[in-house]
């Protein structure tokens, strides 16, 4: 039976939640056992700040949920926005999760054909039935497609989208090391003179590096247009959003080919 309300997550998975719970509990029981007293001072300090943690997590997941600030759709609205796409043609959203970013294309351009692609491992809270359910639900399932890939392969062909988009996905794929290769294989399939939108940790030099040889390899790219800006430029984001373990290191690239 199909839900009456879509499901996208959250970017927080609720399982790290109930991990770190676990583990502030374990780490305060084993403090009480009778060995050591440099043994108990550590369990009871590992649980403290276990137990702080799963507080900062917390309070990032209700950033993101719709009550909290709803910030996974206010990025969501950002990568869209910045895609200055006439809505003719096909869309590809690259790292889709649920659809969110995708299916809201496709409500926004009505005549638009769009299509979602996703390795969805068992480590995500995502899959492509879900995708498919909230595609229906959304009005949208007859013009929204989704694919089972990985962004180092896109199963699609040299040049074959008007524009293409991702969300918070390259640093995530893990049979490439270099990221710069994969914004290559997303332009390979986005026309000359289409037009793309990505977020991602840009400014995370663990996997991008530093950002003057970052901007002279999308020129080698053949990006003809682009605008790089870190998120927290565009957007205003709360003080905890802003830690470069969360959204501190995101940026956006948005352009034409």
């Amino acid at each position: 039976m199909i839900n009456s309300k879509p499901k996208y997550g959250n970017w927080i998975r609720v399982k790290i939640i109930f991990l770190l719970f676990f583990l502030s509990v374990l780490f305060f029981i084993c403090g009480f056992i009778p060995w050591h007293f440099v043994f108990s001072l550590l369990m009871f300090g590992l649980s403290g700040l276990t137990l702080i943690t799963m507080f900062i997590v917390v309070s990032v997941y209700i950033y993101f949920s719709p009550n909290g600030g709803d910030y996974q759709k206010k990025i969501y609205n950002l990568v869209i926005d910045n895609l200055r796409w006439n809505g003719e043609g096909e869309c590809l959203d690259i790292g889709t999760g649920n659809g969110a970013l995708i299916i809201e294309l496709a409500k926004r351009h009505s005549h638009s054909i769009c299509k979602g692609l996703d390795y969805w491992g068992k480590n995500w809270e995502y899959s492509r039935q879900i995708s498919e359910e909230n595609a229906e639900i959304e009005g949208v399932k007859d013009r929204v497609s989704f694919f089972n890939g990985s962004a180092s392969k896109l199963p699609f062909n040299n040049g074959q989208f008007d524009a293409v988009v991702s969300n918070l996905t390259f640093h995530e794929v893990k049979d490439t090391k270099n990221k710069i290769l994969l914004m290559g294989e997303a332009t390979r399939v986005l026309k000359k003179g289409g037009k793309f939108s990505f977020l991602d940790l840009f400014f995370d030099n663990k996997y991008y590096g530093e950002v003057e040889p970052l901007r002279k390899s999308l020129e080698s790219l053949g990006f003809k247009e682009f605008s790089f800006k870190s998120l927290g430029d565009v957007m205003e984001l709360p003080l905890l959003l802003r830690y470069n373990k969360v959204l501190g290191s995101a940026g956006v690239i948005y352009g034409t080919k």
